[in-house]
């Protein structure tokens, strides 16, 4: 392609410094843009915990996935794992945890599993991770996960209110007579006595009545 076109001539110079400039200006629309140098882009996904309801201090497990879904390996880094009392996470947010990220290729996961305790103050609380920019990332505003809510309950409180506590049983017993051979026949209704205690009241008792199944 030449630099060069010619145009009709208007003051004769003034003709060709124009062609000129429209030369120079069909050249550079001509030239490519450089190709996008590869770049690692790590984000974090699936970011749960293994219970979402846990007593106060209770521990309890969290896991988020990081994933390298640039088009070359990233370095090493952290993924941190934070507390908010909104639904946004943010670096911002209470770190409670940490895990090393060894170098991820393109498409690649490394699944953090963190081990964490719920705050002594009950409420509603969420949970999220954010994994450490590395050198070269090309997006850094995708870095952390959407989060899971968490409601913290009371200590021995099923309802984390006022509401009824939890009763742990402490043995269960067939209290019914068997008949004359020392057995119970199919079909039989049977007592069964089972002794529980509720917070700091200890071995209370109720008697329940089951059928036995006919085929027994």
């Amino acid at each position: 392609m030449s630099l060069f076109c010619r145009v009709p001539r208007v003051d004769g110079r003034a003709g060709w410094v124009y062609s000129l400039a429209l030369g120079i200006a069909s050249l550079l629309l001509a030239v490519p843009s450089p190709a996008q140098a590869a770049a690692p882009d790590l984000v974090v996904l699936g970011a749960n915990v293994d219970e979402s309801s846990p007593e106060a201090g209770e521990a309890f497990g969290f896991v988020a996935t990081v994933h390298n879904q640039g088009d070359a390996q990233s370095g090493v880094t952290t993924v941190r794992c934070l507390r908010s009392t909104n639904s946004t996470i943010t670096t911002a947010d209470a770190l409670q945890g940490t895990e090393a990220v060894g170098p991820r290729d393109p498409n690649t996961n490394h699944v953090a599993t963190i081990r964490l305790t719920a705050p002594a103050a009950v409420g509603t609380y969420y949970y999220g991770a954010c994994v450490d920019g590395v050198p070269g990332e090309s997006d850094r505003a995708n870095n952390c996960s959407a989060s899971v809510e968490v409601q913290v309950l009371a200590q021995g409180d099923g309802t984390g209110g006022d509401g009824p506590v939890r009763p742990t049983v402490t043995s269960v017993q067939v209290v019914s007579d068997p008949g004359a051979d020392g057995r119970h026949l199919a079909g039989e209704t049977i007592e069964v006595e089972v002794r529980f205690s509720v917070g700091i009241q200890v071995d209370r008792f109720a008697s329940l009545t089951l059928a036995k199944p006919p085929w027994s």
